[in-house]
This record gives structure tokens, C-alpha cells and sequence, in this order.
């Protein structure tokens, strides 16, 4: 019955034997304790001078060929980055999305990076989109147009500023022609009184 089994000498799991042969297995002297739980990541179940044992497929490793030698197996590419291994190099590079960069794709791309929003607003990432978000009394879609309120209030400025000017010209100009007439009347009186001697 061993010589049987012995010809079977690779299988990838218990379930896969016809019963007669997998009754045999379980009722032979072969210790099968490292296949009985299957072989995993389809290895296959080798039988070498009465001893099971799994015989595993390029890359895998482990009694049961459950360590994954393989880059890419522990998804080291973020944002849905996809993995790529380059077996040769024992390496893998991640193709990263459009919005995304990096090694394993874990920094997103600024797109406020060279916005401005024309000095009145802040740029804030909309759907991988710049946006402006205006302040108060701007609008647009760079927050370059100012409100009728905003251009009123500068008119008001810009007049009250001219008035303020023209009052303070005319107030210091007061005091140079009272000071001018002071000192002309001064004039003449040391003028009489140099005259007078």
C-alpha cells in the first residue's frame, strides 16, 4: 500500500485526491502533519521517503508556503498606487494616480501650490481642482472682481482723502498769511520808528 502512495508523490491538496487514494494517505505511516491543512498559496504536498511535506511555488516560503516573498504582497503602493514587482532587482515601483507621488504614492500634489486667488481669497483643493474661496465682497473665479460696495468705499476714500488735503493746504495757508501780515506790520513799525530817531 505504501509503494501506492509512494507514486503519488505530489499533490495540491487533500480534497483534490480521489477518496480511495486520500483514505490510503490518512491510514498510511506517512506523516502528513504539514499537508493535512493543505499546502497554501497552491504549493503541493510532495512525498519524499515516508515524510509530506509542501513544496512551494517560486517566491513563497515556509512549512506551509505561507510567507510571500514577493514585494508587492504586502501592498506597499497608497492612494491606488498599483504595485509593480521587478523580480530581478527584488524591487517593486509603484504607478501612482495622476493627484499622487512618491515612492509608494504617499504624497498628493499641492493644486493650490501656485494659486493665488488674486490676494483676496485662499485656493482650497476641490476634486483634485484649485478653488478660490473669496473674501468679503469679492468674486470671481481668481476673486478678481471687486464688490460695488468695495469700489464706493474707495471713491469715498479717495474724495475724503482730495477734501482732507485741500482743508489742510488752506488751514497751513491761513497761518502763512496771518504771519506774513504779522511780520509785514512789524516791518513798518520798526520802519516808523526808525524814521522817528
Amino acid at each position: 500500500q505504501e509503494d501506492e502512495i509512494v507514486t503519488l508523490t505530489s499533490f495540491s491538496s487533500l480534497d483534490k485526491l480521489p477518496i480511495s487514494a486520500t483514505l490510503d494517505f490518512l491510514s498510511s505511516k506517512i506523516d502528513m502533519t504539514n499537508c493535512l491543512s493543505n499546502c497554501s498559496n497552491q504549493g503541493k504536498c510532495n512525498i519524499t521517503n515516508g515524510f509530506a511535506f509542501c513544496n512551494c511555488r517560486k517566491y513563497f516560503i515556509g512549512d506551509k508556503c505561507e510567507k510571500d516573498l514577493r514585494k508587492c504582497s504586502s501592498n506597499p503602493c497608497f492612494n491606488g498606487g498599483s504595485c509593480v514587482e521587478m523580480f530581478e532587482l527584488n524591487k517593486y515601483e509603484c504607478l501612482c494616480d495622476e493627484m499622487f507621488y512618491g515612492k509608494n504614492c504617499e504624497f498628493k500634489i499641492d493644486v493650490c501650490e501656485n494659486e493665488t486667488c488674486s490676494k483676496h481669497g485662499y485656493c482650497k483643493d476641490f476634486q483634485s481642482k484649485p478653488k478660490c474661496i473669496c473674501d468679503y465682497l469679492f468674486s470671481g473665479d481668481k476673486c478678481e472682481i471687486e464688490s460695488g460696495e468695495i469700489k464706493a468705499i474707495k471713491k469715498t476714500v479717495t474724495s475724503a482723502s482730495a477734501v482732507a488735503i485741500v482743508c489742510l493746504v488752506l488751514f497751513y495757508s491761513i497761518f502763512i498769511i496771518f504771519d506774513a501780515i504779522k511780520f509785514s506790520s512789524n516791518i513798518l513799525e520798526i520802519i516808523k520808528l526808525l524814521i522817528k530817531k
